[in-house]
């Protein structure tokens, strides 16, 4: 069974991840602004946000499927990661 202690580090630490890239990029290239990448932390608070109340809020459903909850969040944590990371990258690029 998932651990709700175990969820919610990993969820700061994909996050904290995607952030200290985005305040890297943002300290290297302080000559410019970058909206985009302003955006992508923005998104990243929401998405934080999100995981952490789904953790926090099993409904009854949720409680029959404890697993597949957490599987669902732990997707939506890495497919927020990844396209992140995707857009931080085209960031990079431009």
């Amino acid at each position: 069974m998932a651990n709700r202690r175990n969820a919610k580090k990993d969820i700061l630490f994909f996050v904290e991840e995607v952030l200290e890239d985005c305040l890297i990029f943002l300290e290297i290239h302080q000559d410019k602004e970058y909206p985009e990448v302003e955006k992508i932390i923005d998104d990243m608070e929401q998405l934080y946000q999100e995981a952490i109340f789904l953790v926090n809020h099993i409904d009854a459903e949720g409680k029959k499927n404890v697993k597949k909850h957490f599987d669902g969040i732990y997707n939506m944590l890495l497919d927020g990661a990844h396209d992140a990371f995707d857009r931080l990258s085209k960031a990079a690029a431009a």
